[in-house]
């Protein structure tokens, strides 16, 4: 009888990954990673999100989701700041 659980390697799981990866979601994602860059910036935090313990992480995530705003400086809708949060994922 065949096992109901297979192996796959870590090469397999990252193919997968990028098979199954939206194209929309990668770009959203870049997009909220540039816009996290220019507010790490000007607060004089960390620029590389992957730099991130998961404790500081959840803290400096946390602390951008409240200050972040349109350039304009008009506050972003809740549901678009739902698409930020994929930054967290990237970790």
């Amino acid at each position: 009888m065949a096992s109901r659980f297979g192996k796959v390697d870590e090469e397999g799981i990252n193919e997968l990954k990028e098979l199954s990866e939206n194209e929309n979601t990668k770009k959203s994602t870049e997009q909220w990673k540039n816009v996290f860059v220019k507010w790490a910036t000007e607060r004089g935090e960390e620029k590389n999100i992957e730099a991130y313990e998961c404790v500081d992480s959840d803290k400096t995530l946390s602390q951008f989701y409240v200050e972040v705003r349109k350039e304009s400086g008009e506050d972003y809708e809740p549901d678009l700041l739902s698409h930020a949060s994929s930054l967290g994922a990237t970790l």
